[in-house]
């Protein structure tokens, strides 16, 4: 009884691995492969054990996108082509929620040029509220025409300035703006 014992501790113990997905972590499926090999009736036997996981099939997992309020939820203003005091300035306040634990640095991204050349960081004011005053670009020669200019602004979530790592945004996350420059007074 003892030499049948002795013999079949090692499969057994291969089979607890399979039951108990092998001892992985992960969630991947396990594979295992236990081979037994007697020594002729002497009792003495050894287990090999190995183990693959299969990850043909795992795919890493996105984190889910910060999503964005501002407030205002849009900015409309004027300027007058002959203002001297240059740009209007607009204070934003973008509340965000699913944030990544890391460090965040976080620019407003102004694509159609409405804003003055250059970085336009948000600076953080607690939690998840972050302030701006982004300078829109003058009303004097070559600043913004004359007219309506409509579109969006884009905020990014980055893990530094220079944004090597980049977080995703909701798509939902953008200011909307109309700038009106009136002619001259």
């Amino acid at each position: 009884m003892k030499r049948f014992l002795g013999g079949c501790m090692p499969l057994m113990f291969g089979l607890a691995l399979v039951a108990c997905g092998g001892g992985g972590s992960g969630g991947s499926p396990a594979i295992l492969v236990a081979a037994v090999e007697g020594s002729g009736g002497t009792g003495n036997s050894t287990a090999t054990v190995s183990q693959t996981f299969d990850n043909a099939n795992a795919k890493p997992t996105e984190p889910a996108p910060i999503e964005v309020r501002f407030d205002p939820a849009s900015i409309v203003t004027s300027l007058a082509v002959a203002s001297q005091s240059g740009a209007a300035i607009v204070s934003i306040t973008a509340f965000a929620s699913n944030l990544p634990s890391a460090p965040l640095t976080v620019f407003l991204v102004d694509e159609a040029g409405i804003l003055e050349p250059g970085p336009h960081p948000l600076f953080g004011a607690g939690g998840n509220v972050f302030v701006a005053a982004p300078p829109f670009m003058p009303a004097l020669s070559g600043g913004l025409s004359e007219g309506v200019h409509e579109g969006v602004l884009k905020i990014r979530f980055c893990s530094d300035s220079s944004c090597a790592v980049e977080y995703p945004v909701s798509a939902a996350s953008v200011l909307p703006y109309t700038v009106t420059v009136t002619g001259r007074v």
